[in-house]
């Protein structure tokens, strides 16, 4: 294996390249494990679910290094023979019969035939060629195709045009692109079967046919396109999420409005509020909610909706971002996931907000090898409540690796956090008297995390949490006296952890500070949440988080 294993890794899943590589495509088929995931995908699966050892982990590192020179060779091919090699490999033809698919596909750089032209090549009739054509559109991989010529290429048209149809052809031979003139009609074709979201339009005026990018239609694809995995990695999404990421795009001054009209019009979407929508027509499997919360079902069934949506947070916080675009995820309000509930196909709600499956969930099933031994630890003790010593003795005699206990302990949505150094499984009635007794055995712990909280970090900075109340939209925060006078009458503009900006906290002359609704219902918070707020009064502004108990208990622990 050439190179660091780990490096392989980490470089790999920020790569675009990652979620367009699998054994799907007969190039890569030989250098991978068989299966539909894409190395991203299998990438997110293994940090997600991490072995002890790690023996995919270095698998997949081997793989990946083959898998770098095997790009590289791709890479260096010219748009006509990149094409030709992909469809030779999907389809095993050679000779006539290739060049009679290639003709009908356009991959030559001639515009694409017709199935009567495509089967004259051949000498056959047009349903012979309809059936070669047939067998290479079955075999395509149900994700995008790594081919950077395409991209390249089409880069290059978008920033050209509009120029005519003659005039990109010649532009992509010039660029070096492809070995000869290359139609634009024929590069739509491959940039479909290789799916890519269409990248312009050929439109004729006076008489020319012309290459042309459509503003408005570029637009309702990159905000559908955001909608859609916003909502996929995140369970649900909102609007002000989407005119965020349409905003890190370039879509600048977008209407709130003019999102929510197109969208309401979008048959994939269904909207659960005003604001908020999910990803009805997604593939389920692919939802990050859903599987969080037939986890928790599995454990547990019916469970309250806060409960659930504590899991999901605990999850969240530690997967952050939704992979590929380091976009943040996001946490529904309780609000918003007993409406997804309700119209989930795969689970119920009562009216007392109790979540349950409508089909019946096996643990061994949807909890990985990690959450097994965690559940098991905990629901073989007595009360079904241990505090981390005991768990984590019983969890290392089953063979568990120790940084993989502390990651899943503060992430996996299946465990709770019953009181300082108390842990239980989520949805499980813990025992009052078990509570009380395992409290008093830890004496020396705190007894209970502070409401409101502030200290001074290392580098100077002066930090706030703030437990939120029912209603987080208009939220104030009076300044503790001890420190107001540092923050009194000034403005701080805001960013989140991602460095989006989040509005302006500012602070009146009393000590009361607002300016923190674009950031809490950007973010979904709900109540009970911690806002952990960051002064740099150095550089006049400050930083916006969502916590929970556990981390601001490692921040500052009780006294």
């Amino acid at each position: 294996m050439s190179g660091d294993p780990a490096a392989l890794l980490l470089e790999a899943i920020d790569a675009p390249w990652s979620g367009q590589v699998s054994s799907q495509d007969p190039r890569f088929s030989d250098l991978l494990a068989t299966g539909h995931l894409t190395v991203f995908e299998r990438l997110e699966q293994l940090t997600t679910e991490p072995e002890d050892p790690p023996i995919a982990e270095m698998q997949l590192a081997s793989s990946l290094s083959a898998v770098r020179e095997r790009r590289s060779r791709i890479s260096s091919l010219s748009l006509e023979a990149v094409l030709a090699d992909f469809v030779e490999k999907l389809t095993g033809y050679h000779g006539s019969r290739l060049r009679a698919l290639l003709r009908r596909l356009g991959c030559d750089g001639h515009e694409p035939a017709t199935l009567e032209e495509a089967a004259a090549v051949l000498g056959i009739t047009r349903e012979r060629m309809r059936q070669i054509h047939k067998r290479f559109t079955d075999r395509l991989p149900t994700h995008p195709v790594f081919m950077p010529q395409i991209d390249a290429a089409i880069e290059i048209l978008r920033g050209a045009a509009p120029l005519s149809t003659d005039h990109a052809a010649l532009l992509l031979q010039a660029k070096g692109i492809s070995a000869h003139p290359f139609h634009p009609r024929s590069l739509l074709a491959a940039a479909e079967f290789c799916r890519r979201a269409q990248p312009f339009e050929i439109e004729t005026s006076i008489g020319v046919p012309r290459v042309i990018v459509e503003t408005r239609r570029e637009f309702e694809r990159a905000t559908l396109s955001i909608a859609c995995r916003q909502a996929e990695a995140s369970g649900a999404t909102n609007i002000q999420e989407i005119a965020a990421e349409l905003g890190s795009r370039g879509y600048t001054d977008v209407e709130h409005e003019a999102i929510r009209r197109f969208l309401n019009h979008c048959v994939e979407i269904e909207f659960l509020s005003t604001d908020w929508l999910w990803y009805k027509e997604g593939i389920p499997d692919r939802n990050r909610l859903r599987n969080v919360t037939r986890k928790m079902l599995s454990v547990t069934s019916p469970i309250n909706v806060s409960e659930v949506r504590e899991g999901v947070h605990r999850h969240y916080k530690i997967r952050r971002t939704r992979g590929i675009s380091s976009w943040p995820l996001v946490t529904p309000p309780r609000a918003i996931l007993q409406e997804l509930y309700r119209v989930h196909p795969e689970f119920s709600i009562d009216a007392d907000g109790m979540v349950g499956s409508v089909d019946k969930l096996e643990y061994a099933s949807e909890l990985n090898s990690t959450e097994r031994v965690l559940f098991d630890v905990l629901r073989s003790s007595p009360a079904c409540l241990l505090d981390r010593s005991s768990l984590a003795r019983s969890c290392f005699d089953s063979g568990m690796n120790p940084n993989t206990f502390s990651q899943y302990l503060t992430s996996s949505p299946v465990i709770t956090h019953v009181g300082t150094d108390m842990w239980s499984l989520r949805g499980t009635k813990v025992d009052a008297a078990a509570v009380e007794a395992l409290r008093e055995a830890n004496a020396a712990r705190p007894n209970e995390r502070r409401i409101i909280d502030h200290g001074w970090t290392e580098r100077g900075e002066l930090w706030l949490a703030a437990r939120l109340p029912e209603d987080a939209s208009h939220f104030v925060l009076g300044i503790p006296s001890a420190i107001r006078r540092f923050v009194v009458g000034r403005e701080f503009p805001a960013t989140d952890e991602n460095g989006l900006a989040a509005g302006t906290v500012r602070v009146n002359d009393e000590g009361t500070s607002y300016g923190y609704s674009p950031f809490l219902v950007r973010r979904g918070a709900d109540a009970d949440d911690i806002l952990f707020i960051t002064f740099r009064l150095a550089e006049k502004s400050s930083l916006l988080r969502l916590i929970d108990d556990e981390e601001l208990e490692s921040i500052s622990p009780a006294t």
